[in-house]
């Protein structure tokens, strides 16, 4: 990893700030990292056809867009558990639903810069847009 983007890790709370030699792993924040952020650290999300697959049908046929703000723990090999609805725009259509279903797609990297990503919690949009 970069120095810029170790950086940018550091301040978003994924990772603790290291000094000189070995990473120091202090046990991971509680504060969850946030937004764009996260772009550079998801080794697996879900497919178009996934997506697509998960949009609720009223939405589709209504002709609607979403949008749902997780927060998930971080598991064993960057798996996402424990995920939570924070936000759902517009609710009544299934949006959390179909959100809380694809969280089992995306995985993070298990370590960065040598720390353990297991234990970090994240939040993140998923977006449903119909075009």
């Amino acid at each position: 990893m970069g120095a810029g983007l170790a950086a940018a890790a550091m301040l978003a709370g994924l990772i603790p700030a290291t000094t000189q030699g070995p990473a120091l792993c202090p046990p991971p924040r509680l504060e969850p990292i946030t937004g764009e952020s996260l772009a550079d650290y998801w080794v697996a999300q879900p497919t178009r056809d996934e997506m697509i697959s998960a949009f609720p049908k009223q939405a589709i046929a209504e002709r609607v867009s979403g949008r749902v703000g997780l927060l998930c723990a971080v598991g064993g090999g960057g798996a996402l558990v424990e995920c939570q609805v924070q936000t759902e725009e517009p609710g009544g259509y299934g949006f959390a639903q179909a959100a809380i279903r694809l969280s089992g797609r995306f995985r993070l990297l298990e370590t960065v810069d040598g720390c353990p990503t297991r234990g970090g919690r994240v939040g993140f949009p998923i977006n449903f847009r119909v075009r």
